[in-house]
């Protein structure tokens, strides 16, 4: 799962959050230096992530990804299925998505706690470029498919990443609406 899911995933504070998005950007559990809400909440991004990873629909769905990017399988179905979270956002919250990506962005921003800078920087881009509001679009997910392209440093094509979903689409979004309620189920049984 990428951004806009982990943060949905959250316990909806401001640390929890934070932690969920620290996951991607620190060495173990970070007990040594967060508060409670924020370990709990790096927690909860790596239990996500290894629940998707093992999960039978998640791997119907990188089936489906060309050969020539299979290898890079695992970062698209990350960023489609916050696309399919972000088009079907009403079947899984009460509140809007606009507000929700406000208060992500409002929380991120007013942390209290010394965070690592490309953490900061992430934070920062993610806001001022509005990436969580953009998975909504196949413009937004282009855009995010080549951001990620450039941030590799081996040779890849996830910057033409998005014509996986445009062939893929109706395929993806039955599986990600099979697998997601089974990910909320598996974190309500925590």
């Amino acid at each position: 799962m990428n951004y806009l899911a982990h943060m949905f995933l959250s316990r909806n504070t401001p640390d929890s959050m934070l932690g969920n998005l620290l996951a991607d950007f620190i060495k173990g559990n970070g007990e040594d230096k967060f508060p409670e809400e924020i370990v709990k909440g790096i927690r909860n991004h790596r239990e996500v992530d290894l629940f998707t990873d093992s999960n039978n629909v998640v791997t119907l769905s990188r089936k489906l990804i060309s050969t020539s990017r299979d290898r890079f399988s695992s970062i698209i179905i990350d960023v489609v299925y916050d696309h399919f979270l972000s088009r079907n956002w009403d079947r899984y919250s009460n509140a809007g998505l606009d507000e929700f990506i406000g208060t992500v962005y409002e929380n991120l921003s007013t942390r209290t706690v010394r965070i690592p800078q490309d953490a900061v920087f992430v934070i920062e881009k993610m806001t001022n470029e509005d990436w969580l509001r953009s998975y909504g679009t196949m413009e937004g997910m282009d855009k995010a498919f080549k951001r990620i392209s450039k941030k590799l440093k081996r040779e890849n094509n996830l910057s033409t990443a998005v014509e996986e979903l445009e062939l893929h689409y109706s395929d993806l979004n039955a599986h990600f609406l099979r697998f997601f309620p089974e990910l909320i189920t598996h974190l309500q049984k925590r």
